[in-house]
């Protein structure tokens, strides 16, 4: 691995291992040194977090990047320990001084896989599904969930954890494991099952056992005695005196359990109505949401371990349309960006040419569309069909519409003047947002841009524009970014 690069947090690059490699700094991950490198080499050096610098590789949209085999380098003093699951593989220093054979062969296994995939959009690859996929096929092993107190589900996956947002809504990649196991791209193995919260999807929750009449946990539970000579039945504690037994009805001591008497059952007391009743009613609390639910109703999970199909290989290998956009493609006619591009330049010029009436570009984005999938797992097909009703309702059959990804859309509205377009928007704005709002915990932020076509209008760079501008209104307001 001489050509790999070790990866400096803080504002400073250095190498700290005297030339042996290249260093590379976390918040330039762009350069050219970074896409070059055989793989990353992660050390605790320098001011920042060696988890962030892991989730800044993993998030990027370029496969260079984020396929790129990660190697966590510990030492006798190394406090990233529990850092050895999210990353590729780790060298011990200590115990070595060269690269370790096992590691050696680890990246370039992972290299060669990774080899045949290319960027797949003209911004790298978008779709959280779709990197999480690609990612699992180049390390070709088996994605199994291991049981923590540190995620709301109950169950990380820790090689796939970096890929994630760090909201609780966010941290579960098993609703999206489970979602690309309904699409044939991964095949699941029965772990475990585990209740869930029916309301934040939250795995900590607390049965309890309460009263039936006023719903309290706050029971006396003892047991039922009958004594066989006399056939009286009361709880234990009647028949307590002292250090013995005796029956409360008859007087006599009772000294052999299943000679002078029995416990059939057991029987509770509140001690909030007194209400006395043989068998409490369960319900459970969950520890994030606080709401008391039916045991019942509570979500039932199973927990899987999962590998790549070969059909996932395939479409690792050869890209694969975002599920919204092939939804939406089966009920609207989606052009090709590219197309498009040259559609708005063409209507630019008519429009311009012959001075009669205006037409406008519709640019809208979906700001954090990566977390419905996380959030709703395999709900999310029904909530994109009804999406898709939405767009349908307000779309004319002589308006143009095409996809960049799943999270930007541009519209043509032929012969649509900038105020005809706005009252569109907003009816698009209350349909589609509405919707999301019903359905989703952390709904998408939906911003749009209305253009009126002029000759010359260079679509990319309008794009880039706004993509820009949206992206620093969603830092300022603590939300996702824009694709």
């Amino acid at each position: 691995m001489k050509d790999a690069r070790v990866v400096v947090q803080g504002t400073a690059a250095r190498d700290p291992y005297q030339g042996r490699f290249g260093a590379v700094w976390a918040e330039d991950l762009d350069a050219p040194e970074a896409k070059a490198a055989s793989a990353f080499l992660l050390h605790e050096h320098g001011s920042g977090s060696p988890l962030e610098t892991l989730k800044r590789i993993r998030r990027h949209r370029l496969p260079a990047i984020y396929l790129k085999p990660v190697v966590l380098l510990t030492g006798r003093e190394s406090d990233a320990k529990e850092l050895a699951g999210l990353a590729d593989a780790v060298w011990d220093m200590d115990l070595s001084e060269e690269v370790p054979s096992a590691v050696q062969g680890h990246v370039d296994a992972i290299r060669r896989r990774s080899a045949p995939l290319g960027v797949t959009g003209p911004e790298g690859d978008s779709d959280l599904s779709f990197r999480i996929l690609r990612f699992m096929a180049t390390r070709a092993s088996t994605f199994s969930p291991v049981a923590t107190i540190k995620a709301a589900s109950g169950f990380r996956y820790p090689p796939l954890e970096p890929f994630l947002g760090d909201g609780p809504a966010e941290s579960d990649v098993g609703e999206l494991l489970h979602l690309l196991e309904e699409q044939r791209l991964l095949a699941g193995t029965f772990v475990t099952r585990s209740h869930a919260c029916t309301h934040c999807r939250c795995a900590f929750l607390n049965f309890l056992e309460v009263c039936p009449d006023c719903g309290t946990a706050d029971l006396r539970v003892d047991d039922m005695v009958h004594h066989f000579r006399c056939g009286h039945v009361s709880p234990l504690r009647d028949y307590v005196r002292g250090g013995d037994l005796v029956c409360p009805k008859c007087d006599r001591e009772m000294r052999q359990i299943g000679v002078d008497y029995d416990k059939p059952s057991l029987v509770y007391d509140c001690n909030q109505c007194q209400h006395r009743f043989p068998e409490p009613t369960i319900t459970t609390v969950c520890h994030r949401c606080h709401r008391v639910t039916p045991p019942e109703v509570q979500i039932l999970r199973t927990m899987k371990s999962y590998e790549v199909t070969a059909f996932g290989e395939n479409a690792a290998a050869h890209g694969l349309d975002s599920l919204f956009v092939r939804i939406l493609q089966k009920k609207v006619k989606l052009f090709d960006y590219a197309v498009m591009k040259d559609l708005v330049a063409a209507e630019a010029y008519r429009t311009a040419r012959y001075e009669r009436s205006e037409s406008t570009l519709l640019v809208l984005s979906f700001q954090g569309m990566e977390n419905v999938y996380v959030e709703l797992g395999s709900r999310v097909r029904e909530v994109f069909e009804e999406l898709t009703v939405a767009f349908r309702g307000i779309l004319r059959e002589s308006d143009l519409l095409s996809a960049r990804n799943e999270s930007l859309f541009l519209a043509l509205l032929a012969e649509t003047s900038p105020r005809q377009a706005q009252r569109a928007v907003e009816r698009l704005q209350e349909a589609v947002g509405t919707l999301l709002q019903l359905n989703v915990p952390n709904p998408p932020r939906l911003s749009f841009a209305i253009l009126p076509l002029q000759e010359g209008l260079d679509v990319d760079q309008v794009v880039a524009d706004l993509l820009a501008g949206w992206a620093k209104e969603a830092l300022e307001a603590g939300q996702p970014g824009v694709s």
